[in-house]
């Protein structure tokens, strides 16, 4: 195999993609490949509209504090999300049953539904989430979540994915994020989160 260098990228640009990779348990050989393939395959995905969309720099916007009452004590749990491009609004935040933080994500003028979405450990790691689904151009509610089983710890957790522009599944790596048990999954495309949901039962 040969042996190339890769020069003069933005330091920026490669600490996210190696923040990502390692979120998400790959190696950076693997992530290089597998672009360079769907780049190959089929090019970019509308280069077109990629160049002319404007980018969104995302910050943590007002904080709020629920108050000892919920079990947080005065530590901020919920942030507003600002510098979204318009029509959107999202939230980070967190509860008392779990210290992970999640994004919640919905078009402005609309009720938001669901649940936060991710398990991130803290507030700054949820938004850089989500500035790389922004960044991506990936709309409200292009997630798909993939329900799993860890068949070590008997624990639930869900996986969102990105689905990919073709009809194609992809292989990864999954850890469970209850035990970290490996394990190989066919998903729909990338991941963008993986979220604890709780202990499966004998009779589920």
């Amino acid at each position: 195999m040969s042996t190339y260098f890769l020069r003069d990228l933005s330091e920026d640009l490669l600490n996210r993609v190696r923040t990502r990779a390692a979120r998400e348990g790959r190696d950076l050989q693997t992530v290089l490949e597998a672009l360079l393939t769907r780049y190959a395959d089929s090019g970019l995905p509308d280069s077109g509209s990629l160049a002319a969309r404007p980018g969104h720099l995302l910050h943590l916007g007002h904080a709020r504090i629920f108050g000892r009452g919920a079990g947080l004590g005065d530590e901020p749990c919920e942030y507003d999300i600002v510098g979204l491009p318009p029509g959107e609004r999202a939230l980070v935040n967190r509860t008392a049953q779990s210290p992970d933080w999640g994004i919640l994500r919905w078009r402005d003028g609309e009720l938001h539904t669901g649940k936060p979405r991710g398990h991130y450990p803290s507030a700054g790691d949820a938004l850089a989430a989500l500035q790389i689904a922004i960044d991506e151009g990936r709309p409200v509610g292009s997630v798909v979540v993939v329900p799993f089983r860890c068949v070590q710890c008997r624990r639930r957790f869900e996986v969102d994915c990105y689905p990919a522009a073709t009809a194609v599944t992809v292989n990864h790596h999954l850890g469970c994020p209850h035990c970290g048990h490996a394990r190989m999954a066919v998903l729909p495309g990338d991941i963008a989160a993986i979220t604890r949901t709780g202990l499966v039962t004998d009779s589920e």
